[in-house]
This record gives C-alpha cells, sequence and structure tokens, in this order.
C-alpha cells in the first residue's frame, strides 16, 4: 500500500469530515498513528479503549491502551493491543475520548465497512485533485514510513506494529 503519512494523514482526515464523516476522518489519523490494520480499527468499541484515568494513572505517564481483537480474534488468532502515548499524540488522545464519549456502550467507534473506507478514501482524493491510490491500508504503511524515517529499529517497529516477520514489514516500508 502507498503510505499516508502524518501531514497527508490529517489532509484526508480534514477532507472526510468536510464529506460529513467525521469519525472516519479521525479514524485515518487513529490508524496512522497506531499501526492499526483496518480491520482492527472498523472493529473497535468504546469499552476496547483504556484511558489512563480509568485505572487511576497519570495521563502524562501512562499510554492509553487499545485492545484488539476483544470480541473476534485477531490475525493470530489472539488478544493484541497497541499504545498511544497521550503526550506524543495529545491531539489524537483528546479526539479519541470526545469520540469516546459519544459512543454508545457496545457500539463501535468507526462505523464503516472496508468499502466505504475505501470509497471515502477515493472521495478524499477526488476533492483534492489527486490520484495516488490510498487504500484502507495506506495508514498503516504511512505508520510504518515515518516510524522508520523517524530512527525507529526495526525489531521496536515491528513489535509495536504486529508485523510477525521482518520482511511483512518492509513490505509496508516506502
Amino acid at each position: 500500500a502507498l503510505p499516508l503519512s502524518k501531514n497527508p494523514s490529517r489532509l484526508v482526515g480534514i477532507h472526510m469530515s468536510a464529506l460529513g464523516h467525521p469519525r472516519m476522518g479521525f479514524g485515518v489519523v487513529l490508524q496512522r498513528s497506531t499501526g492499526l490494520r483496518p480491520s482492527e480499527l472498523l472493529r473497535l468499541e468504546r469499552e476496547d479503549i483504556e484511558l489512563p484515568e480509568d485505572s487511576g494513572n497519570s495521563v502524562s505517564s501512562h499510554p492509553i491502551i487499545i485492545g484488539l481483537g476483544m470480541r473476534t480474534y485477531t490475525k493470530v488468532k489472539r488478544e493484541q493491543f497497541v499504545m498511544l502515548d497521550p503526550v506524543k499524540h495529545r491531539s489524537e488522545a483528546g479526539v479519541l475520548r470526545v469520540v469516546m464519549e459519544l459512543t454508545p456502550p457496545g457500539q463501535r467507534l468507526f462505523p464503516y465497512s472496508r468499502a466505504q473506507y475505501a470509497k471515502l478514501l477515493g472521495l478524499s482524493e477526488a476533492v483534492m485533485r489527486v490520484k495516488t491510490g490510498w487504500t484502507p491500508h495506506s495508514a498503516r504503511a504511512g505508520f510504518a514510513t515515518d516510524e522508520h524515517i523517524a530512527g525507529t529499529d526495526l525489531s521496536t517497529l515491528k513489535s509495536a506494529g504486529r508485523w510477525q516477520a521482518d520482511s511483512s514489514l518492509r513490505t509496508y516500508i516506502d
């Protein structure tokens, strides 16, 4: 997938919001910040997120924990999680809290199908008058590419993105 890096993901998020889909717009930004697979992002429910303050921890010294595969297992057939640093990703953490507050218990944070997500990416490209070929995996590729450029070693990146093999990670880095 063609990487959708940090700033372009924010631009796409703004365009999706302007098209009437602010949750999916934020979803693109969150996916790029965490390396979530599209299916993981689209399955997230409010109860899958643990905020630092939920367990009595300091917001500035503990991550937001995003549980994956809590009801249906992930690609590796077990529960997994990703962490979002609320200091490094202050904007994402703030918006995530709002989305959680607005989402009824048991409901998905991003109630879209993969096809709808792909269609919104295409509409965003059209509004921007560009043809990039972004797919629902592009934000994950953007995560990997941005982290690699920032100097994150491959072992740490592989773990953060939950890639099983170096070869699969390398296909995401552009």
